[in-house]
C-alpha cells in the first residue's frame, strides 16, 4: 500500500475514533427535538405593555394539574412560572434552585410559596397567576420582562425540556 493511502487510512481511522468518543458522551434521549404546542399563553399578550399587578394566564392540553402530591407521573403535577429568571434544568426539582442558600439547606420545608415568590417563581395548579411586583431592570423607560412556564411532576421535579415563554414590557416603575 502506498504511503499516501496509508496516511489517509490512518487519518480516517483517527477521525472515526474521535467521532465515536465524542458521541459516547451524547445521549440524544436527554433532548426533546419536537415542538410542544400543548400550551397557549393567553395573558399578557406577546410584546404588550403591562402594569403591575397583572395576570399571566394560559390554556393547557393533555396535562392534569393535580398538584405536588409526590407522584412521578409525566402527565400530572403542577405549573411553575418563572418571571425574569431561567427555570431549573430538566429533571431537577424546585429545591435545586436554592442549593446555594444556607437558610434552605437547614429547612426541609424550603422552598415554600413565600420564598419562591420572593424569587419570582410561582407554583400553581391553576392556569393563571397574579404577579404583584416585577424586578426593576433600569432607570426610567420601559423594562423588558420574560415569563417562562414549565411543568412539574408531583414531586416538584421538572418534566422534560418543554417550556413556554412570553416577553412583554412595563412602563416606568412597577
Amino acid at each position: 500500500m502506498p504511503t499516501f493511502l496509508r496516511s489517509r487510512a490512518l487519518a480516517a481511522v483517527v477521525l472515526l475514533g474521535a467521532l465515536v468518543v465524542s458521541m459516547a458522551g451524547c445521549r440524544p434521549s436527554d433532548y426533546q427535538f419536537r415542538v410542544d404546542d400543548r400550551m397557549t399563553i393567553l395573558e399578557p399578550a406577546s410584546q404588550s405593555t403591562v402594569t403591575a399587578p397583572f395576570r399571566i394566564s394560559w390554556e393547557m392540553e393533555d396535562f392534569d394539574p393535580a398538584g405536588l402530591d409526590g407522584s412521578r407521573s409525566e402527565d400530572s403535577g403542577a405549573y411553575a412560572v418563572f418571571v425574569d429568571r431561567p427555570p431549573m434544568k430538566a429533571g431537577s426539582d424546585l429545591r435545586s434552585l436554592f442549593d446555594d442558600d444556607p437558610a434552605c439547606a437547614s429547612d426541609a420545608r424550603c422552598p415554600d410559596a413565600a420564598t419562591l415568590a420572593r424569587e419570582n417563581i410561582y407554583v400553581t395548579t391553576k392556569s393563571k397567576v397574579r404577579v404583584r411586583f416585577l424586578p426593576l431592570q433600569g432607570a426610567g423607560g420601559p423594562d423588558l420582562h420574560t415569563i417562562t412556564i414549565v411543568l412539574l411532576d408531583g414531586s416538584g421535579s421538572r418534566i422534560g425540556e418543554s417550556s413556554w415563554y412570553r416577553t412583554f414590557t412595563t412602563e416606568g416603575d412597577s
